[in-house]
């Protein structure tokens, strides 16, 4: 393995990463309408002082898109309003019911 003092600065934060442009997209996990739970942590006060809570929380896709050839989701609560005013969540933080 190389020493970073080794490489010439101006290489130490190149990358050789691309982005294959005709690789195949890959295919989403979800569709609109589907039903996910995912992870959310919410600030609650309990005896007067504010902790952080974990729930696992169930929500309904409302729209996806990919993106750098990562899916990405919009979701409603059961309510169904916009989880996070309305941001896109990764794919990797949704688990299918």
């Amino acid at each position: 393995m190389t020493d970073q003092d080794d490489i010439p600065e101006n290489e130490q934060t190149k990358s050789s990463a691309v982005i294959d442009m005709d690789a195949k997209m890959r295919q989403a996990a979800f569709k609109v309408g589907d039903e996910v739970t995912m992870k959310v942590s919410k600030r609650v006060m309990i005896d007067g002082e504010e902790k952080t809570r974990v729930s696992i929380d169930a929500f309904t896709i409302a729209g996806r898109h990919c993106h750098l050839s990562h899916w990405q989701y919009k979701l409603e609560d059961g309510k169904g309003l916009p989880y996070d005013s309305g941001n896109w969540v990764p794919e990797g933080k949704l688990d299918a019911i």
